[in-house]
């Protein structure tokens, strides 16, 4: 039986499983909201909050280990400072504290959100890349896998 050197469709079977990737990829992430930033409001600057700012901000522009590290201390130190007005307010309250309060937790509140978000963005990241080097993978498997079925169909020629 003779068959054409090139009768396997090598781009539609390709273009098959890069299909059926991206539908598990579309399943996978359709249940997924990303997190919502709340609309920004007047808030309190104090040098933990703008640090907290700064390294959320980095953090979410390079989202490295150490990065995060470097977030999460900042969101600590910010976390005490609350926990130090808090104790301030219920031990004698104070309009002017309170208000602060309320502005260092709304500030913590947008930070959260953001920080999240940086995280969410990094695991996304992890996964299109990941996804994209096993469509390569299968790719390249179906390719090998097409020649080799070349090979034994293709009788060999004799003189």
């Amino acid at each position: 039986m003779k068959t054409k050197k090139n009768s396997f469709p090598r781009t539609g079977f390709t273009a098959a499983c890069i299909a059926a990737v991206s539908i598990l990829i579309a399943a996978a992430f359709s249940g997924c909201d990303r997190p919502q930033e709340p609309q920004p409001k007047a808030e309190l600057k104090t040098a933990e909050t703008e640090t907290a700012k700064k390294e959320v901000k980095d953090y979410k522009a390079n989202p490295t280990t150490t990065q995060k590290a470097e977030a999460d201390r900042a969101l600590a130190s910010l976390d005490k400072e609350i926990a130090e007005l808090e104790k301030r307010v219920a031990d004698k309250p104070d309009p002017e504290a309170e208000s602060k309060l309320q502005s260092l937790r709304n500030t913590r509140s947008e930070l959260s959100a953001s920080y999240t978000k940086g995280d969410y963005e990094s695991v996304t990241d992890k996964v299109g890349k990941t996804l994209k080097d096993l469509g390569k993978s299968i790719s390249n498997a179906a390719e090998a896998t097409v020649d080799k079925v070349k090979d034994v169909m293709t009788p060999d020629k004799k003189d």
